[in-house]
């Protein structure tokens, strides 16, 4: 194997470094600028379990900087975004102001309509993939939840009162007329 020069490590060692490695001390060697500002190079030698800088010194010419790295390849086009979802339509304004006014104006009636509004929060007796669905009954392990399949749990909410059956996980309006 070749030589190692300890000095252009990151970062920078000496000999000393190479105390525990017999195999890599004999391998290295440190380059340095003595007092007159010239060049040398001294071998590590590993004696008495210890790696040091040999006392002879050569002349070592340092070798031209070496030329800077050439430009990283450019980074590959992102991919181009998803297509995007349609965008999610708010119901018409009339819709909300219907639901909104029907919910302030909700009183006690024999007339959903005038009671509140009615919504349907889903809970644990829903197609678990598709909660607005009820259970479905060919599911073995659905079987407790399927025998609910022909009715929902509902809310009828107005001021007076907005608690829900709920197990926090989204929900629709019911028409009053449905």
């Amino acid at each position: 194997s070749g030589m190692v020069d300890l000095r252009e490590l990151d970062p920078p060692a000496w000999c000393s470094s190479r105390h525990e490695d017999e195999t890599g001390c004999n391998h290295a060697f440190v380059h340095f600028t003595d007092a007159s500002g010239a060049n040398q190079y001294s071998q590590c030698q590993y004696s008495n379990g210890q790696c040091v800088a040999a006392s002879d010194k050569f002349p070592c010419p340092r070798p031209p900087s070496w030329p800077p790295p050439p430009p990283s390849p450019s980074p590959p086009s992102p991919s181009p975004p998803p297509t995007p979802l349609p965008p999610w339509s708010v119901p018409p304004v009339t819709s909300v102001s219907t639901i909104n006014a029907r919910f302030g104006a909700g009183h006690a009636a024999d007339d959903l309509a005038s009671a509140g509004v009615l919504v349907r929060v889903f809970d644990d007796l829903t197609d678990p993939a598709r909660p607005w669905l009820p259970c479905p009954k060919d599911v073995p392990w659905l079987a407790s939840c399927a025998r609910f399949s022909d009715h929902f749990s509902a809310s009828l909410i107005w001021p007076g009162h907005t608690e829900v059956y709920t197990t926090g996980r989204g929900g629709f309006v019911l028409r009053p007329e449905a």
